[in-house]
């Protein structure tokens, strides 16, 4: 089933649903995903070059205590 094809049957079923604590949490969960601000496009760039990065050599890592030392030491 596509993305459309779903939002509709979700509409459907939220036009028809009488469940006030459904309604409740579906409220909570909008009002969640809102304040989660959308990535940048830099940001989302940099993401996609941090996993291409990993994916073209996954041994090439450290570990959080390499990075947390390196930061700390600046």
């Amino acid at each position: 089933m596509d993305l459309s094809t779903e939002k509709l049957d979700l509409i459907n079923w939220l036009a028809q649903l009488t469940d006030e604590e459904i309604i409740l949490k579906i409220k909570e969960l909008k009002n969640e995903s809102a304040d989660v601000p959308e990535l940048t496009v830099n940001q989302k760039e940099l993401l996609e070059e941090g996993l291409r990065s990993y994916l073209e050599d996954p041994e090439n890592v450290s570990s959080w205590e390499e990075v947390k030392s390196r930061i700390l030491s600046r």
